[in-house]
């Protein structure tokens, strides 16, 4: 009898080790599974929030163009304003409100108006050309602009814009 009940003992003690194994094993199985499913989602979420900061910061130097824009036009400093509007255009169109882009074209109109000296286009063109590695002038640009997707919700500014170069050319 007691080799039957060492024996009953041991085949009990491994079927409880068997069976603490296969439980270990799905644990570990099943918390993998929920790291990995967790890790994920973090990715996700840290990938949308660095789209969500670089829009961010493209937004904040469109504003920075903007403002240093709108303090060289209080200046006179016409060139230097168009040159900032555009920097500022060429991000909000590249952001997430591109609609933004309006207001500095009003503003690139408000300082068209005060230019009447074509070589002011010129030192434009050239500070436009110095400044994209595309080496895009006032027209290239405003070409650009018009053949986006969304390039109907810029078209009255843009011929405006337009306008006022024709009008400085002229002159």
């Amino acid at each position: 009898q007691r080799q039957n009940t060492k024996d009953l003992i041991d085949y009990i003690s491994r079927e409880l080790k068997d069976r603490f194994d296969t439980r270990l094993n799905e644990l570990k199985d099943y918390n993998k599974q929920q790291i990995e499913i967790a890790l994920e989602d973090h990715k996700g979420k840290l990938s949308s929030m660095e789209k969500f900061n670089e829009n961010i910061i493209k937004e904040l130097d469109a504003s920075t163009f903007y403002f240093q824009g709108r303090s060289s036009l209080l200046s006179k400093r016409y060139d230097l304003a168009m040159v900032n509007f555009f920097r500022s255009a060429d991000l909000w169109l590249a952001s997430n409100r591109p609609n933004r882009a309006n207001v500095i074209f009003q503003n690139m109109i408000l300082s068209l108006k005060q230019i009447n000296d074509s070589s002011l286009l010129n030192r434009i063109n050239e500070a436009l050309k110095k400044d994209n590695a595309m080496h895009d002038t006032i027209e290239k640009k405003l070409d650009k602009y018009r053949q986006r997707d969304d390039g109907a919700n810029f078209i009255k500014k843009l011929d405006q814009i337009l306008e006022e170069l024709q009008r400085i050319e002229r002159v």
